[in-house]
C-alpha cells in the first residue's frame, strides 16, 4: 500500500504552533467546534408509521439497520409510496448528509452517497454539514471515532434500549482542522480502508473457496489421485460411532469449568466456571479431547462439534451426548466433525429429532444411528481431507489476525489524526 509520511507531537508539553484546549494541545489553526456550528440542521427522518406505504418499488427508505460504520448497507432496502412520501419532502436526503443510528446502537454513522439522493430515512438522525466548514467524510469519521463514541455513550438516554436524540448530537464537540487538512486526513484514512477492504474481500473469497472445496472433498466429488482406485462406502452411523458416558461424582465445593457448543457448527467454547452448589441441574459429564458432542435440545440448529485439546477435562451439561469413533482404523473423528458441517448431516440430525415445534424438538441417538453416510474407505484419505481443510482454516485465521491488527492500528491512528497529535504534511 502507498502511504504518506506523518509527523507527531507530544500531548504532554507545548510545542511551537500548538495551543492548549480541552482536547490537549492541538494545532493553532484548528478550532474547537460543536456539531451545531458546522451543520445547517440536525433532524430526524420520517417518524410516522409507514408500514401501510411500503411498496416493491418507489422511494428508498433507509433505516437504522442500513447504517453501518462508514457505509450504507443496501442488502435489505425498503421502498415507500411516492404519494405518501411527498408530505415528507422536506426530509429528503442530499448527497453529503450524514445518517446516524438513533436507537439500538446509537452513534454509528455513514455518509449519504449519490445513489441515495432524495431517498428518505426512518427515525434516523440526519446531519447536514456546511460544505464551506467541514468535509462530510471527515465529520462522519469524527462521529464514528472514539471521541464520538464517548460523547454518544455519555449522552444517550437509558431505559430498555439505548438511544440518542438530535438535540444531544448537536452538542458533540471536537477539534476541527482547516478544510484543506480535513481533505488530506480523509484521503489518508481512505487509503487504509482500501487495504482493509482488500483483506476483507480476500477473507470472504477464502471462505467461499473453502465451503465449495469442503462440499466436494467431504462427498467424494473430488478425490486425491492416490486414493481414487477405491470407492467410498456407505456406513451406518451406528457402525462407526459409539456413545461414551463419563458422568462425574458431584461435589458442591468443586469448581467446574463448563463448556457449551455453538449453533451452526460454531464449535465448542468455554462458558464459565461455577462451583457445584451454584449449578441448579446436578448432572455434568467429563469432556475429553476427541469427543464429538451433540446438544440434544439444539442439534437441529447445528449445535454439535469436536472437543479439541484445550477442552480436555472440562465439563458439559448432561443434556449433551458424547460420541467417539468405534474404530480409529475405520473413522477419523476429525473427519466426521467436518462431515457434520454439511447440510446432509444437518438433515439427518433433524430427522432424528422429534417434537411438535423446532424449538422443542429432542434428539434421539438411536434414530440417528440408523442413518448412513458415505465415507472414504481409508483413514489415510480421511486424514488428508482433514489436513487440507485445516490448512485453509489456518490461512484464513492468519488473514483474520492481520485484519484485526490493521483495524486496531487504524483505530489508534484515527484518534491521533482527529486530535492533531499526528499530522499529514501539506505538499
Amino acid at each position: 500500500m502507498e502511504t504518506m509520511d506523518i509527523t507527531t507531537t507530544s500531548a504532554a508539553a507545548p510545542k511551537p504552533g500548538y495551543k492548549l484546549t480541552r482536547f490537549g494541545w492541538i494545532p493553532e489553526e484548528w478550532e474547537v467546534m460543536k456539531l451545531s456550528d458546522v451543520t445547517s440542521k440536525v433532524t430526524v427522518g420520517i417518524a410516522s408509521a409507514a408500514t401501510h406505504a411500503y411498496r416493491n418499488t418507489g422511494i428508498i427508505l433507509l433505516r437504522n439497520l442500513n447504517i453501518k460504520e462508514g457505509y450504507l448497507d443496501t442488502s435489505d432496502l425498503l421502498f415507500i409510496d411516492e404519494e405518501y412520501e411527498h408530505s415528507f419532502r422536506n426530509k429528503r436526503l442530499r448527497v453529503g448528509d450524514i445518517l446516524t443510528v438513533r436507537t439500538g446502537y446509537p452513534g454509528i454513522s455513514a455518509v449519504v452517497t449519490k445513489e441515495f439522493e432524495n431517498a428518505q430515512s426512518f427515525t434516523t438522525l440526519i446531519s447536514r454539514p456546511k460544505p464551506s466548514l467541514v468535509d462530510s467524510d471527515y465529520l462522519c469519521y469524527l462521529i464514528n471515532s472514539e471521541l464520538g463514541k464517548e460523547f454518544v455513550s455519555n449522552g444517550q438516554a437509558g431505559g430498555g434500549q439505548k438511544n440518542i436524540n438530535a438535540g444531544t448530537l448537536t452538542h458533540f464537540t471536537f477539534p476541527l482542522p482547516t478544510k484543506s487538512e480535513q481533505t488530506l486526513i480523509v484521503s489518508f484514512l481512505k487509503q487504509w480502508e482500501k487495504y482493509e477492504k482488500g483483506l476483507t474481500d480476500l477473507i470472504e473469497a477464502k471462505h467461499k473457496y473453502k465451503r465449495g472445496l469442503m462440499q466436494q472433498l467431504l462427498t467424494g466429488q473430488r478425490r486425491f489421485p492416490e486414493f481414487q482406485e477405491q470407492p467410498w462406502r456407505e456406513m451406518k452411523l451406528g457402525n462407526i460411532l459409539q456413545e461414551v458416558s463419563r458422568d462425574i461424582v458431584w461435589d458442591d465445593d468443586e469448581l467446574y469449568n463448563l463448556v457449551s457448543v455453538r449453533r451452526r457448527s460454531g464449535g465448542l467454547y468455554f462458558r464459565e466456571s461455577l462451583h457445584g452448589h451454584q449449578i441448579l441441574t446436578k448432572g455434568l459429564k467429563d469432556v475429553h479431547a476427541g469427543d464429538f458432542l451433540i446438544s440434544k435440545m439444539q442439534v437441529v440448529h447445528g449445535a454439535l462439534g469436536l472437543a479439541t485439546e484445550e477442552f480436555e477435562g472440562m465439563k458439559v451439561s448432561g443434556s449433551y451426548i458424547s460420541l467417539v469413533s468405534k474404530s480409529e482404523d475405520e473413522l477419523l473423528i476429525e473427519f466426521f466433525n467436518y462431515l457434520s458441517h454439511l447440510p446432509q448431516l444437518y438433515n439427518i440430525a433433524l430427522l432424528a429429532s422429534h417434537g411438535v415445534h423446532i424449538e422443542k424438538m429432542t434428539f434421539n441417538l438411536r434414530d440417528y444411528f440408523k442413518h448412513s453416510v458415505p465415507i472414504p474407505p481409508s483413514v489415510q484419505e480421511q486424514r488428508k481431507i482433514v489436513q487440507t481443510i485445516e490448512a485453509l482454516n489456518q490461512e484464513i485465521e492468519l488473514l483474520q489476525a492481520q485484519l484485526r491488527q490493521w483495524q486496531q492500528q487504524k483505530k489508534g491512528l484515527m484518534q491521533q489524526l482527529l486530535t492533531g497529535q499526528l499530522r499529514v504534511p501539506h505538499n
